[in-house]
């Protein structure tokens, strides 16, 4: 089960309903076929994963940050990435970091 796109609160109704309906399912195996069904359940709950532009819209170039070097994180799609600006595409970047916290 993937959470990749929704918050596990948006999720949990589901998820819980097919965690039981795989549970009563082993339990029906046992019992009406003797036969015990072992499930191992995998929820992928990994926070988000923030893409960037491409540098001066090349895919080859690379940006090389250094200590103290300024960098500006943007939502605004359309400005030009270079070494000083990047475009990610993580809408609430906004408010989740902050000046100097990095």
């Amino acid at each position: 089960m993937t959470f990749d796109d929704y918050t596990f609160d948006n999720h949990f109704p589901e998820t819980a309903e097919t965690m039981q309906l795989i549970w009563k399912a082993s339990k029906v195996a046992l019992k009406e076929l003797d036969y015990l069904v072992q499930a191992a359940i995998a929820l992928d709950t990994k926070g988000p994963e923030i893409r960037t532009g491409l540098l001066q819209g090349n895919p080859d170039l690379e940006a090389q940050i250094k200590i103290n070097d300024n960098l500006r994180l943007s939502i605004n799609r359309n400005l030009m990435d270079n070494r000083e600006r990047i475009y990610v595409d993580y809408p609430y970047i906004t408010t989740q970091l902050f000046l100097h916290s990095l």
